[in-house]
């Protein structure tokens, strides 16, 4: 019968008790320990995960599930701990997702991080950060229109171009401003910031519709050559890429095996080595951009959703996220003596130990179909 129950979960909350329990315990203080029921489901967030929209979301519904899951995780940034409903609520609304969909939520959500870390947004986006645009532009208009105005009798032939041209390059700028405030996930999310409100033919809702339209309407089509992980090889990939887009939709690679065989020539090393351009210019020489195909897209959303529904309790959960790549070996029959190349060294090494390996594998697959369709 015991080995019917599973190990008990002691929470996110058993260190942080523990500690008073021995401080309390420490100081002497009257302490007492009791064992409560565990309560049943929050009906509350029941009701929300039955909210979550079950289809194919519209543009609007993902900036705000975008910026509904950059509210609730932002926290993780400063170490806070997520409740377990917080996490498995994340998992169902994923789990009910296309990779499409998935990626676009992530990438709002980000985005919205990217703007509290490393830009000046969140000043813009208050009250006094926006009476300072508009007061800006005020002013660069009214010096304008004073400078138009007043008599350059005193001014020479060259100062005249050159004040026109301060003036309204700081009238683009504040403009450039302006429209990068309206048209931003912000203020959408000022317009319409709860995915659980529905949506009506209200002048809000027009609004935040108009000012997705940039986003979604404005494309253009790129044919580029497929990426090595889709199916066919060397097959014209036709792409409807975004103007506006929230990332580049590319990743960076770099061929240890390619930086090894081509060093640069000694002495030119050296002079770059002493002028501090070395990584610089490798990452020019060395490191190709690619693009993410949506074929890989599904593959990586694929594999996630396979992951998270083995995941049932923490212990799974850690071992998921603990795992090296011994998951594969483990699975595919025939690969259990790679293991040890895994497992019994160390992370780094058993990085750059697989990179060049898989390198190897896949060009001489590539070459090997190559020859074969020739």
């Amino acid at each position: 019968m015991i080995l019917l129950f599973t190990e008990a979960d002691p929470g996110p909350n058993y260190a942080k008790i523990m500690g008073e329990y021995k401080f309390m315990e420490e100081a002497k203080l009257p302490i007492s320990v009791h064992m409560i029921q565990k309560p049943k489901p929050d009906e509350a967030m029941k009701s929300v995960n039955k909210l979550d929209k079950k289809g194919n979301l519209s543009e609007l519904e993902v900036v705000q599930y975008g910026y509904l899951f950059y509210e609730k995780f932002r926290g993780l940034f400063v170490d806070t701990l997520i409740s377990q409903k917080e996490r498995n609520r994340s998992r169902d609304f994923f789990l009910n997702r296309i990779s499409k969909d998935a990626f676009k939520v992530v990438e709002v959500e980000l985005n919205f991080i990217y703007e509290v870390l490393f830009t000046k947004f969140p000043v813009v986006y208050v009250r006094i950060g926006a009476i300072s645009l508009v007061f800006s532009l005020a002013t660069v208009c009214l010096a304008i229109v004073l400078f138009i105005i007043k008599s350059k009798t005193n001014y020479s032939k060259v100062d005249v171009p050159i004040t026109y041209g301060l003036l309204f390059g700081a009238l683009i700028l504040d403009l450039g401003a302006l429209f990068m405030h309206l048209l931003s996930d912000r203020t959408i999310i000022a317009l319409w910031k709860s995915p659980y409100v529905e949506r009506d033919k209200s002048l809000k809702a027009r609004i935040a519709t108009l000012l997705l339209t940039p986003q979604t309407k404005s494309t253009i089509r790129v044919i580029s050559k497929s990426h090595p992980t889709l199916k066919r090889i060397d097959q014209p990939q036709c792409y409807k890429l975004k103007v506006q887009r929230r990332w580049s939709e590319t990743i960076s690679t770099f061929n240890l095996i390619y930086y090894s065989s081509h060093p640069n020539w000694k002495p030119w090393q050296n002079i770059f080595d002493k002028l501090g351009l070395s990584e610089f210019l490798d990452g020019i020489f060395y490191v190709k951009s690619v693009r993410i195909s949506p074929d890989l897209k599904d593959f990586i959303f694929h594999e996630l959703k396979l992951l998270s529904e083995l995941v049932n309790d923490m212990d799974t959960a850690r071992d998921v996220i603990s795992a090296r790549g011994d998951r594969v070996l483990r699975i595919e029959e025939g690969w259990s003596r790679l293991l040890k190349y895994v497992i019994r060294v160390d992370y780094d090494e058993s990085l750059i130990l697989w990179h060049i390996s898989t390198e190897i594998c896949y060009n001489v697959e590539l070459h090997n179909k190559r020859h074969v369709q020739v």
